[in-house]
């Protein structure tokens, strides 16, 4: 047999090996499934409420005051003023595509549905954080008129940061197909 030939079987076989390795990478590759329900369903569980204070409210020795309204809304206001509402998916709260003028209001499912999670009093000097461990799903959002904030993706106002959001801003897709990951907000 020619040394041709002998050549030509290696690049045959090199080319077969790399045709297995792409097939092989393909079916390792999960596809995501469509979940038409995503939109509609409790992102936030009961012990993420529990954990949702601000860790803020810790570090600087502003004292937390916890309350549930009768709707099921987790009101926790801060000694500073701050008030951090959670309405779950369904309450009158959250159904609301609507958000005061000195708030900044979040909702984990697009077209403001879901859980919705308004802010009041961000200013550009603190950094709000949720707990270690955290995270807000944001998928839509309204600014109030007299409120803007960028998100970021890790603690202390770090990481990968959302646009920042003027005041009045109308958001009902940030975009992201998880959401975008918010760990802190200013």
């Amino acid at each position: 047999m020619p040394a041709y030939a002998f050549a030509n079987m290696a690049v045959i076989s090199r080319r077969w090996l790399g045709l297995f390795v792409v097939l092989l990478c393909l079916a390792a590759v999960p596809f995501a499934t469509a979940d038409p329900q995503d939109d509609e369903r409790p992102v936030l569980s009961k012990a993420d409420i529990a954990a949702f204070t601000l860790e803020a409210a810790s570090q600087d020795g502003a004292a937390a005051r916890q309350a549930v309204t009768a709707d099921g809304v987790t009101v926790i206001t801060l000694a500073n003023g701050t008030e951090l509402r959670i309405a779950p998916a369904g309450t009158s709260e959250a159904l609301a595509a609507s958000c005061g003028k000195d708030h900044f209001c979040l909702w984990t499912g697009k077209r403001y549905k879901g859980d919705k999670v308004t802010f009041t009093q961000l200013g550009p000097t603190i950094c709000w954080m949720l707990r270690k461990g955290h995270v807000l799903p944001v998928k839509s959002l309204i600014a109030g008129s007299q409120r803007g904030a960028t998100m970021w993706t890790r603690r202390h106002c770090k990481g990968t940061a959302s646009p920042s959001y003027a005041p009045g801003a109308r958001v009902p897709d940030t975009g992201y197909k998880k959401g975008f990951q918010m760990r802190s907000i200013r």
